[in-house]
């Protein structure tokens, strides 16, 4: 699916990329550094932000994460979620079962 952002890839079409754990732990990893002592509910808001900046910044280098983050600041709330489930979910196996039950 594509997607179109008027501050992403000069408003073209792109594809998010794919979510995996490295990116999770990179994007821990960034907010742990950034910020010192944050409580669960400030790390995660903080988190679900900067994971969405790093993705922006994997389609279109011409922002950093950090100017991402500022943007991202700015969007309506709905929107903001609506962008974050994509991210969240892009790569995601649906209907995947890890373990079929023994009778």
């Amino acid at each position: 699916m594509k997607y179109e952002i008027d501050f992403v890839n000069k408003g073209k079409p792109f594809d998010i990329p794919r979510m995996d754990i490295e990116t999770h732990e990179a994007v821990m990893d960034i907010v742990a550094q950034k910020f010192n002592k944050l409580t669960e509910v400030e790390f995660n808001r903080k988190f679900n932000k900067y994971l969405v900046s790093y993705q922006l910044n994997k389609i279109d280098d011409s922002k950093s994460v950090d100017e991402y983050y500022e943007t991202i600041l700015k969007m309506h709330p709905d929107d903001f979620i609506e962008l974050f489930k994509n991210v969240w979910g892009s790569g995601k196996r649906e209907n995947a079962k890890f373990r079929e039950e023994k009778r």
